[in-house]
């Protein structure tokens, strides 16, 4: 008698169907690494724009100026009414998206004198043509220039809160992960 060495329907039936049980408990545990993953970037990425921006003033002894000065609490985002984020990135970073790896030198006319890289940029910011958070929204940036030891940042956009105080003169955050109300803030 001849021996079958062929796999049933049935067998190969219970094959898919295990693999798609284990596929449907892994797919949920994969997405949540990778969500935890995005905000752990965000959560870098703003610390190090706010560890940045205090570097500059332990070294310059004032906080970068764009344009023609600032006072009050100023805002760097893409928003209408606010100072360019892109700029702000560029003098911290003496990065210009138009020529990866090289310092830019017109840093120096924009406050950073020395030329000092205070941020680190990865290579995708000069393909992407800025620095985005993962979600693919601009950081924003609030400088209090007048603060004084007791002033405080009040930040009216913040999601999940309808303000938030933030005792710092210095204050990065993003907007967090799309459709949960929690940003992502250097002050948390």
């Amino acid at each position: 008698m001849k021996k079958n060495n062929r796999f049933t329907l049935i067998e190969l039936l219970v094959v898919i169907a295990v693999i798609s049980i284990l596929m449907a408990i892994l797919l949920p545990a994969i997405a949540a690494v990778r969500r935890n993953a995005k905000e752990a970037r965000a959560r870098a990425d703003v610390h190090a724009i706010a560890l940045a921006i205090k570097a500059f003033d332990a070294e310059y002894n004032q906080y970068p100026t764009i344009g023609s000065g600032s006072s009050g609490v100023v805002t760097f985002s893409d928003a209408p009414g606010g100072q360019s984020i892109d700029t702000l990135i560029r003098v911290l970073a003496c990065a210009d998206p138009g020529l990866p790896g090289q310092l830019w030198t017109d840093a120096a006319d924009s406050g950073n004198k020395r030329v000092i890289r205070f941020l680190e940029l990865p290579q995708k910011y000069y393909t992407d043509r800025g620095l985005n958070d993962p979600w693919g929204n601009r950081y924003i940036v609030k400088i209090n220039y007048g603060a004084t030891a007791a002033e405080l940042i009040t930040i009216t956009d913040f999601p999940g809160s309808t303000s938030v105080e933030v005792p710092s003169s210095v204050a990065v955050y993003s907007k967090g992960v799309p459709d949960a109300d929690r940003g992502i803030g250097s002050w948390q």
